[in-house]
């Protein structure tokens, strides 16, 4: 088991070994547009408060939900975005609700920045003499599109149910 302090120090360590390049070539397609929420979170890695997320609104992830965090490769925050909802229509009457998807919103970019800086890290690790970094670490991230389109299908396909639900209700 490692300690806060343990935890912190690696954390910094990741921060400070991973360049912008890399993590540009981790991310893959839009990049740019992920830069400013990276330089901010770098910046509370180094800060005496470290842990703190860089809010920043992503159009996608609020329009998008769960379909935009499986392009981005983001299993499990996918998955839980999927069933959370779920189960809560179970106990109320909403299973989620725009202020959730704001805040989803404004912590989409950091997650998945927090997420990516651990996995270049890995792949930093796992790498073979002579491998290309870059290479490795375009290779293990970037996006999904046909994860995309198929969570984007299930998106539209519990709209649509939603939508038929609310009109026979009424």
């Amino acid at each position: 088991m490692t300690t806060i302090e343990e935890r912190k120090s690696r954390t910094l360590a990741i921060w400070s070994e991973t360049t912008w390049e890399e993590v540009a070539a981790y991310i893959g397609p839009n990049a740019a547009k992920f830069r400013p929420t990276w330089e901010k979170q770098r910046n509370f890695a180094f800060a005496k408060s470290g842990g703190k997320i860089a809010w920043s609104f992503c159009w996608p992830a609020f329009l998008l939900s769960f379909a935009w965090f499986f392009y981005r490769k983001q299993w499990l925050i996918g998955a839980i975005l999927i069933i959370v909802p779920i189960v809560l229509s179970y106990f109320t009457s909403a299973g989620g609700s725009v202020g959730v998807g704001l805040v989803l919103a404004c912590m989409a970019k950091s997650a998945y920045l927090q997420d990516a800086m651990a996995k270049i890290a890995k792949v930093r690790e796992k790498l073979a003499p002579g491998d290309s970094l870059m290479t490795a670490l375009a290779a293990a991230g970037g996006v999904s599109r046909p994860a995309g389109i198929i969570a984007g299908i299930v998106l539209v396909l519990c709209a649509c149910t939603a939508i038929a639900a609310l009109l026979n209700t009424h």
